[in-house]
């Protein structure tokens, strides 16, 4: 299967085209074809080397990626092989060098959310990363009831579903 990866630190020009083996499910693991992924600032920090200290063991070649849309492989609770998903790739935590630029990924299906019918892949790969964001960063506020919330940049992702997660009766945009 086919794989952009980071063949050194630096600019773009160190992503490359490469062939992988398909990864095959084990543990509860399931397979999802991927048919959109994104491109995060988080991605072209990894690119650059900027996160090498805090992640020794991950080195070039690896493959980038934490968004992603595609459609189930495998059966998982819930969830039938056929089923458009999307999810997001815990590329720190799996310290793997493993991401979502790839035909096919190995996911945890708690990763993994139905989409509905006709939604589109390049659309929902854009969600996961921006809507932990949106939901990390309110909670960093510690807004209590009563509050005022701006959110400048609400036409953004991030802000448009920081505006969408603030009850309505505090917001104001």
């Amino acid at each position: 299967m086919k794989v952009i990866e980071v063949t050194e630190y630096g600019e773009p020009d160190v992503l490359a085209e490469a062939e992988r083996p398909e990864p095959v499910p084990a543990g509860g693991q399931v397979r999802v074809r991927v048919s959109a992924t994104t491109v995060n600032p988080a991605d072209l920090w990894a690119r650059a080397g900027l996160f090498s200290a805090a992640l020794p063991g991950v080195t070039p070649p690896l493959v980038l990626g934490w968004d992603f849309a595609g459609v189930l492989l495998d059966p998982a609770p819930g969830l039938a092989a056929g089923q458009a998903v999307a999810g997001l790739y815990p590329w720190f935590a799996n310290a793997t060098g493993t991401g979502t630029y790839t035909e096919v990924l190995l996911a945890d299906p708690a990763w993994l959310a139905p989409l509905p019918d006709g939604a589109d892949p390049a659309q929902a790969a854009t969600i996961a990363m921006n809507g932990q964001t949106s939901v990390q960063a309110l909670g960093f506020l510690g807004l209590q009831p009563g509050q005022t919330l701006l959110v400048t940049g609400a036409s953004g992702t991030v802000g448009g579903l920081a505006r969408q997660l603030f009850p309505r009766r505090h917001l104001q945009a």
